[in-house]
């Protein structure tokens, strides 16, 4: 009698766990109603990527106001990811994407970063001898820091960085310059000199430096081939 009473028990515990157990996933979903916020902070002049993983349908993204950001490029599976870039206005806008019957949205601050250690981009110029990116590197501490000249490439595919592959006769500078205390330097890098001109084709691109920030993204810097 015991036995069967406890049996019982325990089919009502698992049943009272089970219906708790649903509402509480039930309510999650409600809460959110379908949509996503998040903030994202872009220093001006620059380039992000933004993505949503596996989309069921086509993607539509827009943006709230114009002249802060703009999508440079579109790609992957349902335009499932695309590259932004802020100009030099300050302000705040908000990317949407919008998947069937769910929006996911973005927060972004466009604000030049005069906080953090890091390269920028300054201007990509075409050559005889190929591309040349030239790059400002700023140090915002009271401490001297130093940069190398090696670096290296690498091009977005479908929401993935591809390394490129240096061409053998390629030789590494093994050299290291100053940066000021609280001062900057600008260093133009001769992708031509490195690199074949057909892997360089138009997209988007991201090189790394050889600089020691406290943030290892800091010392990438995305750039757009045309």
């Amino acid at each position: 009698m015991i036995g069967k009473a406890k049996r019982i028990i325990s089919i009502w515990c698992v049943m009272v766990l089970a219906i708790v157990t649903c509402f509480c996933h039930t309510s999650i979903i409600h809460a959110k109603e379908n949509k996503i916020t998040k903030s994202s902070n872009l220093d001006t002049n620059s380039y992000k990527v933004f993505k949503i993983n596996n989309p069921d349908d086509k993607v539509k993204w827009t943006i709230s106001k114009k002249g802060y950001i703009s999508i440079v490029e579109m790609q992957g599976k349902n335009n499932n990811y695309i590259v932004v870039k802020s100009g030099n206005k300050e302000g705040t806008c908000i990317l949407k994407a919008k998947v069937a019957k769910k929006t996911y949205s973005w927060k972004i601050k466009v604000k030049k970063d005069k906080k953090n250690s890091k390269a920028t981009l300054v201007k990509v110029k075409k050559t005889d001898a190929g591309l040349n990116v030239t790059i400002k590197i700023s140090n915002r501490t009271k401490k001297r820091k130093e940069y190398g000249l090696v670096f290296s490439v690498e091009r977005l595919e479908n929401g993935c960085w591809k390394k490129l592959k240096m061409q053998e006769d390629s030789d590494s500078i093994l050299i290291a310059k100053n940066i000021p205390i609280k001062g900057s330097v600008k260093e133009t890098y001769k992708l031509g000199n490195c690199y074949n001109s057909e892997d360089l084709k138009k997209g988007i691109y991201r090189i790394s430096l050889d600089v020691d920030f406290d943030k290892k993204s800091y010392s990438k810097v995305l750039f757009s081939v045309k």
